[in-house]
């Protein structure tokens, strides 16, 4: 992979190195040629990475929060507790007797089973809200589980971009050593534009790539 590498920065180096100096047009194409270098991969990145955002920023939210399902079974746990017969009195004292007697009301034991009845519907909504969260959880992971993968991809190739922007440098900085004489016309352009364009994009591909590699361990935290 190494010797690879080198052999594609010098095939490069040559295609910018040999140029007219008093052409504008080959110089302009050679600067171009440095800005536009790893552009796709850069902004295929930059987009991925921010449509990552929004559902780690929303399942981030939600854990902070408890999320829709932890609050679900905590709802669930309240609404159960309400009908254990322990925390209900159901022996028939004077003044549950008293009530007794009253139309609609009832003994104790029938109150119990109405209050039942009662929760059982507020049960089922929150049942049902857990069948929802569990879906969006599954939806959620599988989504970010492809997010993952491309990013995993775009890593790669972020890595063999900023290792060629890397050895381009190398290659036509030891190449104007030894190739171009300080009096060549090629000279300033080559140190001026070319190699501070290189250097740059390198930079910029670099920022790229941790973002990248930020948004890869977000996404094996969640999932």
């Amino acid at each position: 992979p190494g010797d690879e590498l080198t052999a594609k920065a010098w095939k490069y180096a040559d295609q910018l190195m040999s140029f007219d100096p008093s052409d504008q047009d080959a110089r302009n194409a050679n600067r171009d040629a440095i800005d536009t270098m790893g552009r796709d991969l850069q902004t295929r990145s930059a987009s991925r990475s921010r449509m990552l955002q929004a559902p780690l920023g929303d399942l981030s939210r939600a854990t902070e929060d408890g999320g829709p399902v932890a609050t679900s079974l905590a709802d669930l746990r309240i609404e159960v507790e309400k009908l254990d017969p322990a925390t209900v009195d159901l022996s028939p004292g004077w003044f549950t007797r008293l009530l007794g007697n009253i139309p609609g009301i009832g003994s104790p034991l029938k109150r119990y089973f109405m209050r039942y009845e009662s929760t059982q519907t507020v049960i089922d909504s929150i049942i049902n809200s857990l069948e929802k969260g569990r879906d969006e959880l599954k939806r959620d992971n599988v989504t970010l589980s492809e997010d993952q993968k491309d990013m995993r991809e775009l890593t790669l190739s972020l890595t063999d971009q900023v290792a060629l922007g890397r050895a381009l440098d190398e290659v036509i900085t030891n190449r104007l050593d030894v190739e171009i004489a300080p009096d060549d016309p090629r000279r300033s352009f080559i140190e001026e534009e070319l190699l501070f364009a290189i250097r740059q994009r390198t930079l910029d591909l670099q920022q790229q790539l941790a973002v990248n590699q930020q948004g890869v361990i977000a996404t094996e935290l969640i999932i």
